[in-house]
């Protein structure tokens, strides 16, 4: 049986342990949910969240595929924003405007998502086209 340090005092096992009543929590962003450099914060800040009370949708020009890095047990999804290729040519200028004209259709997706997990909040990061 595992031990939390705050159930030994109490002399409860972890099983016993109320945990927190945390809200369903949709996470959309461009930046990753990864244990490297480029999403490391919100790694270490959804670590202990329970992986049934957690969702997490990324824009695929920059999704966490290896799951190594990603958080274990935790769904994650990937909705199509672009072409990651497309944004290191000489017609990126051109591509990212026609990206951020394009975002309007991205919610569709997202409305499907949010009505099969139904949450009760939604994380973002403001970054990228998603």
């Amino acid at each position: 049986m595992m031990f939390h340090p705050e159930a030994q005092r109490r002399g409860d096992t972890l099983e016993k342990m109320e945990t927190p009543n945390l809200p369903r929590l949709l996470y959309i962003g461009d930046v990753p949910v990864q244990s490297t450099v480029g999403g490391a914060a919100l790694y270490r800040l959804l670590r202990k969240y329970p992986p049934s009370q957690l969702r997490i949708v990324e824009g695929n020009l920059v999704a966490s595929y290896n799951p190594h890095h990603r958080l274990p047990h935790v769904s994650y999804e990937t909705i199509f924003v672009g072409v990651k290729r497309l944004l290191h040519t000489r017609f990126t200028s051109a591509y990212t405007s026609y990206l951020f004209l394009r975002g309007s259709s991205i919610p569709r997706k997202l409305v499907q998502i949010f009505e099969q997990f139904q949450p009760d909040a939604i994380l973002t990061v403001a970054h990228g086209f998603s």
